[in-house]
């Protein structure tokens, strides 16, 4: 009779145990359930956290480059615009201060806005606010491209843009709109532009090797042929020459490849003999500057 109730007593005490311990686990249990749950909510949040995170930080760098690009691009269609004045004002034997712009057809002064790149031409509908005349479309096309063009530029290099190439276009596209106008160009334009270019490119002119002033002395010597022949004009010999030390022998040869290409291409649709070199010139320098950026080291 003893050793059964101690038997029972023992059994008791086993089976005693394993409750006591599992209703102690139990709360730890759904405490640890309820934390990892609580951790993953708090990863998902966090997760969503550093996704919209990313997102802005994308989103604000895309508005800055859009903004970049717009004042790249306003600047780029106001040198447009005012190399156009410039150019019309020279071939036509207008001053270039007085008086102030005016509409060719009607002479009419314009208003500020009417003097805004591409939008003046679109708010005007593409006619003169006063006169209701044609305004030519081309001028509009040119300060797109030339717009686009810088914008081009400063996207490539936002922090510290390339000044001398914006320097070297509007002096590219002065030269070829009164080129193009007068079959002339202004001399003090032409040579002082020039050499202000070489003073900002010394250090690559005293680079250059043998082989490359051997060559421009031959593209001289060339090109001086061609001006006694009135197949080229002094412009175009000394042009040539600029671009071949800026760009060296290779990269020059392509710009001028593709300008000659532009040139019978003209000729094909339209037989003109006598054209004008440096717009062709320009639109090769637009091509690879937009296309083929190191050929002309944008």
């Amino acid at each position: 009779m003893y050793v059964l109730l101690c038997a029972n007593l023992l059994t008791a005490s086993t089976i005693s145990i394993p409750r006591e311990n599992c209703s102690h686990k139990a709360p730890c249990i759904e405490y640890h359930a309820f934390m990892a749950s609580v951790k993953s909510i708090f990863n998902f949040f966090l997760h969503k956290a550093n996704f919209f995170k990313h997102f802005a930080t994308l989103v604000i760098e895309v508005i800055i480059l859009l903004l970049i690009f717009l004042i790249a691009f306003f600047i780029g269609a106001s040198l447009a615009s005012f190399a156009g004045c410039v150019a019309w004002r020279f071939a036509n034997n207008v001053p270039q201060t007085i008086p102030r712009s005016f509409c060719e057809n009607c002479r009419h002064a314009l208003c500020f806005w009417q003097l805004i790149p591409v939008v003046g031409y679109l708010l005007q509908g593409g006619r003169c606010a006063f006169c209701k005349h044609k305004i030519p479309g081309h001028e509009t096309l040119i300060e797109i491209v030339f717009g686009l063009f810088c914008g081009k530029i400063f996207l490539l290099h936002p922090d510290s843009p390339n000044l001398l190439t914006l320097f070297l276009s509007a002096w590219l596209l002065f030269l070829a709109w009164t080129d193009a106008l007068k079959f002339c160009v202004p001399a003090a334009s032409l040579y002082g532009g020039g050499a202000l270019l070489l003073l900002c490119h010394i250090d690559a002119l005293a680079q250059r090797n043998a082989i490359d002033w051997c060559f421009f002395l031959l593209l001289f010597c060339l090109m001086r042929l061609f001006e006694q022949k009135q197949m080229f004009g002094a412009a175009d010999t000394f042009v040539c020459l600029i671009l071949s030390v800026l760009f060296g022998i290779q990269n020059f040869c392509f710009l001028l490849f593709l300008s000659c290409c532009l040139i019978i291409l003209h000729y094909a649709f339209f037989h003109q003999k006598m054209l004008p070199f440096i717009p062709f010139i320009l639109c090769s320098y637009l091509f690879f500057g937009c296309f083929f950026p190191q050929v002309i080291n944008v």
